[in-house]
């Protein structure tokens, strides 16, 4: 596969000044140590795009390839960042309208846009923000929090090291915690536990709620301060009194 190179000199006071990137046939390699290029339109591309350690890059539209994206820095799209396979960025993820990969997404750094998405799993160094829908087939996994404008839906495990919060409801095909709080409007589902410091809900809190086989002991616990919302399925249990259960 071919590819177009980007170096200094296709970059003058910080924009980017080279050929068009809204079509390119093959992948798209963009050197090291540039700081922040700012591109004026999208970026599109058959293959991958990398950049360099000490590159960041910044989109005034879209950023989109059939394979993978992995930069360094932080990416920023003021609209949609989407890949075929996976997003591996050393910064900051930040789109305008939604973030998606048919694979990973992983940032070292924060994540916000309208929407994000991954075939097999998020995760973050800092808070996870999203002003629409989280998605995953996988599991969510970040140090900070897990904040959505309306439903988190994994597939496997949710796992932060902050809140985790929600306009509406959301879902974990694994277990849910939180180092600190879960808060959201509607329905709360574990096909595991659910562990917080404290959980409120609008409506109902489900805990081992597994279609495959019956809860082992201790995966239908919520161990958390009840703050809100009614238990439909599970144990509630003080944090003090928890355990964790048996892998």
């Amino acid at each position: 596969m071919t590819a177009l190179y980007i170096t200094a000199e296709h970059v003058r006071d910080g924009r980017y000044v080279g050929p068009s990137l809204g079509n390119v046939r093959g992948d798209i390699e963009i050197a090291g140590n540039l700081g922040l290029v700012q591109f004026r339109g999208s970026i599109w591309a058959s293959g991958n795009i990398t950049a360099g350690r000490g590159t960041s890059i910044e989109a005034a539209g879209s950023i989109a390839v059939g394979g993978d994206i992995e930069v360094s820095g932080s990416i920023t799209a003021r609209r949609r960042i989407k890949a075929g396979w996976d997003i591996s960025v050393g910064g900051i993820i930040s789109a305008g309208t939604s973030i998606h990969a048919g694979g990973d997404i992983e940032g070292a750094g924060s994540m916000s846009d309208g929407s994000i998405s991954a075939g097999t799993i998020i995760t973050a160094g800092y808070t996870i923000r999203s002003g629409d829908n989280i998605t995953v087939d996988g599991s969510i996994l970040t140090n900070g929090s897990i904040l959505a404008g309306r439903s988190i839906l994994a597939g496997r495990s949710i796992l932060a090291g902050g809140s985790i919060a929600s306009g509406f409801g959301f879902a974990g095909g694994g277990s849910i915690t939180a180092g600190t709080g879960i808060s959201v409007r509607d329905n709360i589902k574990a096909a595991q536990w659910i562990s917080a410091a404290w959980v409120s809900a609008g409506e109902n809190i489900f805990a081992g709620v597994n279609t495959r086989r019956d809860p082992r002991p201790g995966e239908d616990e919520i161990r958390a301060e009840l703050r809100g919302g009614t238990i439909a399925h599970g144990r509630l249990v003080p944090p003090a009194q928890a355990e964790e259960p048996a892998r």
